[in-house]
């Protein structure tokens, strides 16, 4: 497990079956993009999440990571700024979405072993 100050290197991602790197708050050295790069080239599977406004807002260089692996952070928001037909703006309702078969299978296989419900 790589703690939020450690650095990440090849070593800490070698022992990863996913590296999830959640909102970070600081940039990214080269030397941990470069690490990154490498564990997804080599089948490594990598989950990035951001706030909202994408780097300028966050302070950070996520681009900089994802922009090679053909993902760009955008600094505008899909969901309504406004109180609008739910109880929170930055809810919002999918109908009449498509779910990724793999998705749907990985749920369903979950949802038997009963972590995880639907509704």
């Amino acid at each position: 497990m790589c703690r939020s100050k450690d650095e990440i290197s090849a070593e800490v991602l070698n022992t990863a079956a996913i590296f999830v790197l959640a909102c970070p708050r600081t940039s990214l050295a080269e030397a941990e993009i470069e690490a990154l790069h490498e564990y997804v080239n080599q089948g490594g599977s990598l989950l990035v999440l951001t706030g909202e406004g994408g780097d300028k807002a966050n302070d950070t260089n996520l681009n900089a990571l994802t922009e090679p692996l053909g993902i760009r952070i955008n600094t505008d928001v899909v969901l309504r700024a406004s109180y609008h037909q739910h109880p929170h703006p930055k809810e919002c309702i999918v109908s009449g979405g498509v779910v990724d078969e793999g998705l749907q299978q990985a749920a369903s296989r979950l949802s038997r072993r009963g972590g995880l419900d639907f509704v």
